[in-house]
């Protein structure tokens, strides 16, 4: 399995020499991210594509994240020049141990760290879910707005779906933060005023891990805004991947 299986570049490329490397919600793949190259100005946008999905479909998805930040940890060691990282939901989880990888490495290309949808990692989900029995797992996607009820209501797509659904809800179900120095890489936080599960009055949670600038910006919509409403997510990220570094607001 080569570097470049875990990231699709979408083209066509800007060169613009800053690459955002997006990382999806559980379930997702590269096409949550497919419109995203249509809004950016600044930056090159990539894909994580995760095993079990879209391409990868063939694979068992993964429901440990170690093996999934090695895979993601090599690919980005192919990147050329300056990157920032963008994670919604779970992947901003794993934004986050990446983050910390590259710290701990000293890597300079990296520029920033920017979440979605995703209470700080130092917060405990209350309830597991990956083990819910389907009903009960389908009824929490309909209350997060994740797929339409016509996809929800076809029990073909639904069973190619919900392993590797559940997979990637394992991962988050079982992550746990081992306390480490704050990052020294900027810090965007992106929610949802009308997320069920996280909202701007969580955001300032994510503070405590970064030693550098922090930003938070709310968004009209639930947990998917960055998918259903992905043109004001895009320029944001690159208004402050551009400015100055400035204070917590």
């Amino acid at each position: 399995m080569t570097s470049s299986t875990w990231l699709r570049f979408h083209h066509p490329r800007r060169e613009t020499g800053l690459t955002l490397v997006c990382l999806p919600h559980a379930g997702g793949g590269p096409s949550a991210f497919r419109e995203w190259p249509s809004y950016a100005r600044h930056t090159d946008i990539v894909s994580a594509h995760l095993p079990g999905r879209e391409g990868r479909l063939g694979e068992p998805a993964l429901t440990e994240i170690e093996p999934v930040l090695d895979g993601l940890d090599r690919a980005l060691h192919t990147i050329q020049g300056d990157f920032a990282l963008f994670g919604h939901s779970m992947g901003a989880l794993l934004g986050f141990e990446l983050a910390r990888r590259a710290a701990a490495r000293g890597d300079r290309r990296l520029q920033a760290l920017v979440v979605a949808g995703c209470p700080a990692p130092q917060t405990r989900r209350s309830q597991p879910v990956h083990a819910l029995p389907d009903g009960e797992l389908i009824d929490e996607l309909a209350r997060l707005g994740g797929m339409r009820q016509e996809a929800l209501d076809f029990p073909e797509l639904m069973s190619l779906m919900l392993p590797t659904l559940r997979a990637d809800l394992a991962i988050v179900d079982n992550y746990r933060c081992v306390d480490a120095m704050p990052l020294p890489y900027p810090i965007s936080v992106h929610c949802g005023d009308h997320d069920p599960d996280f909202g701007p009055g969580q955001a300032h949670e994510w503070q405590r891990h970064t030693a550098a600038g922090f930003q938070i910006t709310v968004h009209a919509g639930g947990h998917f805004f960055p998918v259903h409403r992905p043109a004001p997510v895009v320029a944001g990220i690159e208004h402050a991947l551009l400015a100055p570094a400035g204070d917590a607001r």
